[in-house]
């Protein structure tokens, strides 16, 4: 696969193997790579960046925002990327954390233990096709969606607070409780949050997205 064209996103917070994964990328020919050392930079190069990324490699166990929750902010994003998994945890956990990552709309390319080799990274990369929309995602944006239609949404309990354990990847201690946000559209499918989230943070009608979800919340424990 010819990959100077795309644009790659190496997410690790040990400095020397940031330095190899990247190092290894420029090897097979890649001449955009860019760097970060936990989710918050991530987020940041994605937020900052001109051009679109095109995979993302990311480590889970790391400092700040580890991968599990960045995977969160990705598929947030709603942007056609794909991820690599690279981690040194248990591969049943790993899988856990592909599966979860799938579940916020995104796309996963692969899953690598370390350390990293170069072949494993080549044969991972050889399945890369350009996706033209996350995974499990609707193509219907924020731009496609007014505030009218998510009040009504809203009013009809079509949005739906799914509630999910936080697990520390160190110890595997369940640490809290996450709520992802779905709009079961009657006519564009299942919406994930990035079709819709940030017209309803706008708007007055996030502090009642807000209550539904403490009340749903408190319905479950």
């Amino acid at each position: 696969m010819q990959i100077e064209h795309l644009r790659f996103l190496v997410v690790e917070d040990h400095g020397f193997q940031r330095w190899e994964i990247a190092q290894s990328l420029g090897d097979m020919g890649a001449r955009h790579v860019y760097e970060a050392s936990d989710g918050y930079a991530a987020l940041t190069v994605l937020q900052n960046l001109g051009e679109p990324i095109d995979i993302i490699l990311t480590d889970l166990n790391m400092p700040g925002m580890d991968g599990m929750e960045f995977m969160r902010h990705v598929g947030e994003i709603g942007a056609p990327m794909s991820v690599v998994l690279v981690s040194g945890l248990d591969a049943s956990l790993v899988a856990s954390v592909g599966a979860m990552a799938t579940s916020y709309g995104v796309t996963v390319l692969g899953m690598l233990e370390k350390p990293l080799s170069s072949e494993r990274l080549a044969a991972v990369l050889e399945d890369y096709q350009a996706p033209t929309t996350s995974a499990g995602r609707s193509h219907a944006t924020a731009h496609d969606i007014s505030l009218q239609e998510i009040a009504a949404g809203l009013h009809k309990d079509e949005l739906v607070a799914f509630f999910q354990p936080k697990v520390e990847l160190a110890t595997r201690r369940i640490v809290g409780v996450e709520a992802l946000v779905r709009w079961r559209h009657p006519e564009k499918g299942m919406l994930a949050p990035g079709a819709f989230m940030r017209v309803l943070e706008a708007s007055p009608l996030i502090d009642e997205l807000k209550l539904q979800g403490q009340f749903l919340k408190s319905a479950q424990t």
